[in-house]
C-alpha cells in the first residue's frame, strides 16, 4: 500500500474518530467518574467492538447490513434504547464524591469492558461507514487480506488514541467537580448527553 494513501487513510480515520459520539461521551464520563486506569477498560471494550465491526465489513457483512432496512432498524434502536437507558441511568446516578466512594472499587475492569463493547457494537452507523469508507482504500490489483489488516489496525490505534485523548481532557476537569452539587450537575450533562446520542442514533438513516 503506498505511504500517500495510507495517510490519506489516516487523516479520514482521525476526522472519523474525532466526531462526537457516544464512544466520546461514555469516555469522557466514565473518566470524571472513575479515574484513567479504569477508563482504559472501557476504551478496550470500544476497540474490541470496533474490530468485530471490521471483521464484519471485511467478510462483506457491513454490506448487507448497509442495503438491508430490517437489520439496520433492529440494530438502530437497539443501539439508541442502550445509549438513553445510559442517560437515564445517569441522571438518577447519585452525587456521590468519586473519592470517598466505594463504588469506584466495586466497579469492575469486566464490568466497564462489557459497557464500552455495548455502546459501539450496537451501532449500526459505525459499520455502515466502514463498509462504505474501507473499500475505498483497497487496491484490487493485489490481495485483500494484508491490506485489511494494515487499515484495520491503523482504525484501532488512531480511534483507542482518540478515545484516549477524550479521556485525559475529561480527566482534567476532575478536580473540578468534587462537590456533590459539581457532581449531580456533571451526571445531568452527561445524560443529557447520552440520551441525546440515542434519540440521535434513533433517527439516523442509512444514507447519514
Amino acid at each position: 500500500m503506498p505511504f500517500s494513501i495510507w495517510i490519506s487513510f489516516v487523516a479520514v480515520s482521525i476526522i472519523f474518530s474525532l466526531s462526537p459520539g457516544a464512544g466520546a461521551v461514555v469516555s469522557m464520563s466514565t473518566s470524571m467518574r472513575y479515574g484513567a486506569r479504569k477508563t482504559l477498560c472501557l476504551i478496550a471494550g470500544l476497540q474490541f467492538a470496533l474490530l468485530i465491526h471490521l471483521i464484519c465489513v471485511a467478510a462483506g457483512l457491513g454490506a448487507l447490513l448497509a442495503s438491508s432496512v430490517f437489520f439496520f432498524e433492529a440494530l438502530k434502536y437497539a443501539g439508541a434504547g442502550y445509549l438513553i437507558w445510559l442517560g437515564i441511568k445517569k441522571w438518577r446516578e447519585r452525587a456521590v464524591i468519586p473519592q470517598e466512594s466505594n463504588l469506584i472499587h466495586e466497579t469492575s475492569a469486566g464490568s466497564l469492558f462489557k459497557t464500552g463493547m455495548m455502546v459501539n457494537l450496537s451501532n449500526p452507523k459505525s459499520i455502515v461507514f466502514l463498509a462504505a469508507f474501507l473499500p475505498q482504500f483497497i487496491d484490487p490489483a493485489i490481495p485483500a487480506l494484508m491490506q485489511y489488516l494494515v487499515l484495520g489496525a491503523t482504525t484501532l490505534l488512531v480511534d483507542a488514541f482518540v478515545m484516549i485523548g477524550y479521556m485525559c481532557v475529561a480527566g482534567t476537569a476532575r478536580r473540578f467537580f468534587s462537590t456533590p452539587k459539581r457532581i449531580l450537575m456533571q451526571n445531568r450533562i452527561f445524560g443529557t448527553l447520552f440520551m441525546g446520542a440515542g434519540l440521535a442514533l434513533a433517527t439516523a438513516r442509512r444514507s447519514t
